[in-house]
């Protein structure tokens, strides 16, 4: 279980890292122009949620060391797990927004 919750922080924590790294790279200013304070909104959702994530796995994590985790007592990991898969499906849809609908809809894909 341990190592599960630890590759689902890292791998959280290594997504949204390379959007933020891609999104300061293009040049983005959230001051300047509405599509950059958009961005950088969306961004800061999905770093809350990294937050998150990474404070219910600690915790779930220490349930789980402590012997307060098993078949019968399994809410804290079905909780944990629920965040992630939103996580996942949000982070999804930022890069869809983001990313890739401009280069569909201005045709340069």
């Amino acid at each position: 279980m341990t190592a599960g919750l630890v590759g689902a922080v890292a791998l959280g924590i290594t997504a949204f890292s390379a959007h933020l790294y891609a999104e300061w790279q293009a040049g983005l200013e959230p001051g300047r122009y509405a599509y950059g304070a958009i961005t950088a909104a969306m961004l800061a959702y999905q770093g809350l949620h990294v937050v998150v994530l990474f404070a219910m796995c600690a915790f779930t994590a220490v349930r789980g060391w402590a012997g307060l985790v098993d078949a019968r007592r399994r809410m804290s990991i079905e909780s944990t797990r629920l965040l992630w898969h939103y996580m996942v499906v949000q982070g999804i849809a930022a890069v869809v927004v983001l990313d890739l609908a401009p280069r569909l809809l201005s045709g340069a894909a």
